[in-house]
């Protein structure tokens, strides 16, 4: 009933939301403003959010913040694509330049296919002028294995 983030830290208030949602006939798809930047796997506190989420009843994960591709798992047969990394923009790093877009197919509450699209820096650069780094993009899409 408003807009803005919620509160991960409110676990009373998930768990609620969630089963209004589930109440209503809608299928719970979590997505996570959470993590450590530049950091290469979720961990701790973001992964901890990202499982409790499914254990209230999410159907899907989607985790996105700390500017690294940190790619995808499984928990209790549910897909959890822990960061994209950078997809539509990039930065000074290179350990951003990787940038992954989750692309899901759903039957009900099911995830029945899943696939990412890759932005990968091709060849990274250092940019003369702005004496910074940059990187040339290409993008690739792969099936991602649900087993």
């Amino acid at each position: 009933d408003r807009g803005g983030a919620a509160d991960l830290r409110d676990d009373d208030r998930i768990i609620a939301t969630t089963n209004q949602e589930i109440a209503a006939g809608r299928i719970p798809i979590a997505t996570l403003h959470t993590g450590i930047e530049y950091v290469m796997e979720a961990e701790g506190y973001a992964l901890n959010r990202m499982l409790f989420m499914i254990d209230t009843g999410s159907k899907l994960v989607i985790g996105h913040h700390p500017h690294t591709a940190q790619g995808f798992s499984m928990y209790d047969g549910i897909l959890v694509s822990q960061s994209g990394g950078n997809f539509v923009f990039d930065q000074d790093r290179l350990e951003t330049m990787l940038g992954i877009e989750t692309i899901v197919d759903m039957k009900g509450d099911q995830v029945t296919r899943a696939a990412y699209s890759v932005r990968e820096s091709a060849w990274p650069c250092w940019e003369l002028s702005l004496q910074r780094p940059c990187a040339t993009f290409s993008f690739i899409s792969f099936p991602a294995c649900l087993a």
